[in-house]
């Protein structure tokens, strides 16, 4: 696992955890921003990042709570499909 600190402003305003199962498939286990500091690109900058890192990995695997609708809006503005979805969750 691969932790990184989100850095806004000389603040610590959140964090992403980031899994490789291999050189080829990566999963963003955890993505947060400080809800004091969300709709200013922060995410979707540190995603931007997190992929620039690692440019091997060609298939992301991200998931989410079914009740979180925001992170699927998220998810898909960058350009992330839907490939799974339970009662529960959705991937």
């Amino acid at each position: 696992m691969n932790y990184f600190k989100i850095i806004y402003q000389e603040e610590l305003v959140g964090g992403v955890i980031v899994t490789l199962e291999g050189k080829r498939h990566g999963r963003v286990d955890r993505i947060f921003v400080d809800p004091n500091y969300q709709g200013k690109g922060i995410g979707s900058t540190t995603i931007r990042l997190i992929e620039e890192k690692f440019p091997k990995v060609i298939m992301w695997e991200l998931e989410t709570s079914h009740r979180q609708l925001n992170n699927h809006a998220f998810y898909e503005k960058m350009g992330y499909k839907k490939i799974f979805e339970s009662e529960d969750e959705f991937c």
